[in-house]
């Protein structure tokens, strides 16, 4: 019925307003903590119908909540089954130009493989675009989830809106922070959102098991900062900077022996934004499928493998630290001939 709902901290969940028979529910998913001070309340003036899912998604809580201050009422949540497939990207993988979605590739492969599917792919996205406008704002990477599978495609509008050369190197920066960030699991990572004003230092402490440590810091496109990074009060020290042409994260790798380690951060000159600092464990990483960028019918040939070079060189690299990257050759099956295309850029059906 209408009224306040307040929804007591335990499980993350939906609510679904109906606001009449004929119209189509709308979702709004909530994250609740059972660490949360207060409880989550909601004023709707609409039937509603709640339902839970819990995180991590192989346990299984209680979701209590209370309408307009009546007694508690309980929800139990029993744990998932069915494994969830994550898709990041632009246009391709929105596909929101197929008027079918079932014709579209994300949920192809999401029913092949049985999987939940969520689309988060932003048309006209960037690779520096996947930290703010995907994976932070959708909480991905950050709690347990079970068995998750990512894929990201992404770079055919960096090629297509700066080209290549010096904004290479920039699409690296961000396409390893975004690979990296959803490849190391929660457990190994920390996320600290936080801001360093010049001249202060931050500490962070991690344990690492052979790998280096991760650090994700905000890319400032209007102002310009630069930082120092100290391992074990000066044993090893790097340097960077923050200015880029985007609002986004970079990744810096930092080389480190096995064992406890403190991380003195100094901000230099501006204010320095930390997202996060981590490290890929030993076994366990879920598993990012990270595509080429796809055939056009533009002729741009020598873009597109200046970008796969790239795609293919920033895997293997964090491949080699232990994450469960994985390359897949897009090219070898989206052909782009004049029937697969809906434009030149764009797969239609039969080319996805």
């Amino acid at each position: 019925m209408p009224g306040r709902f307040t929804l007591l901290p335990a499980l993350i969940f939906a609510i679904s307003v109906l606001p009449a028979p004929a119209q189509t529910p709308t979702l709004t998913p909530i994250i609740i903590s059972p660490y949360m001070a207060t409880p989550n309340s909601i004023r709707l003036g609409a039937p509603v119908t709640i339902s839970g899912r819990v995180l991590p998604a192989d346990a299984s809580g209680t979701l209590t909540f209370t309408i307009d201050g009546a007694p508690p009422q309980s929800l139990p949540v029993a744990p998932q089954t069915i494994a969830d497939y994550i898709a990041l990207g632009d246009s391709i993988t929105a596909a929101t130009y197929i008027a079918d979605p079932s014709q579209r590739y994300p949920e192809i492969l999401a029913q092949d493989l049985n999987r939940n599917l969520f689309n988060y792919a932003v048309t006209s996205d960037t690779a520096c675009d996947l930290m703010p406008h995907q994976i932070i704002p959708n909480a991905l990477g950050t709690s347990p989830a079970f068995n998750p599978l990512y894929s990201v495609l992404i770079g055919t509008n960096d090629l297509a809106s700066s080209g290549t050369g010096s904004h290479e190197q920039l699409f690296n920066l961000c396409h390893q922070a975004a690979l990296a960030w959803l490849a190391v699991p929660p457990a190994n990572k920390t996320l600290l959102a936080t801001s360093i004003a010049p001249g202060n230092t931050a500490r962070l402490t991690l344990t690492t098991t052979g790998a280096p440590a991760y650090l994700w810091y905000g890319l400032q496109s209007t102002t310009s900062g630069n930082f120092t990074v100290s391992v074990d009060r000066a044993s090893l020290a790097f340097g960077t900077s923050t200015q880029s042409a985007a609002d986004s994260y970079g990744l810096l790798r930092i080389p480190v022996p096995t064992g406890y380690h403190t991380f003195d951060i100094t901000a230099q000159s501006g204010t320095i934004t930390i997202l996060g600092i981590g490290s890929p464990p030993p076994t366990g990483s879920p598993t990012v499928l990270a595509g080429d960028i796809p055939n056009q019918t533009n002729g741009n040939t020598n873009g597109i493998a200046a970008y796969t070079a790239d795609i293919q060189s920033n895997i293997g690299l964090l491949r080699a630290d232990g994450l469960d990257i994985r390359f897949v050759p897009t090219q070898q099956s989206m052909l782009a001939t004049p029937a697969e295309m809906m434009d030149p850029v764009h797969p239609s059906t039969l080319g996805l």
